[in-house]
């Protein structure tokens, strides 16, 4: 069995061997789809009229993080974080 990717077939055993693209945050690999809505402004519009357009997006079906959403680094994040010592 081969499956389509970019124009061009796959076999199913390279499939197989390749890993899932996982989530950045929680590290699951099960993605569903979303839809995000631009209201795009008639003075930026190429019709001149106010538009709304439709993007879909892949999103992790377990946090709801979109696709491609960078990994926060906590111990930076902790670092960052300012501690006030009272005496």
């Amino acid at each position: 069995m081969e499956i389509q990717g970019n124009g061009q077939q796959i076999d199913q055993k390279i499939l197989q061997a390749s890993p899932s693209e996982k989530c950045n945050i929680c590290g699951f690999d099960l993605w569903d789809y979303a839809m995000i809505f631009k209201k795009i402004p008639s003075i930026m519009s190429p019709s001149g009229n106010e538009e709304l357009v439709q993007l879909q997006i892949a999103v992790c079906k377990k946090c709801l993080s979109p696709h491609g959403t960078p990994k926060v680094d906590k111990q930076k994040e902790n670092k960052s974080t300012l501690t006030v010592e009272g005496g």
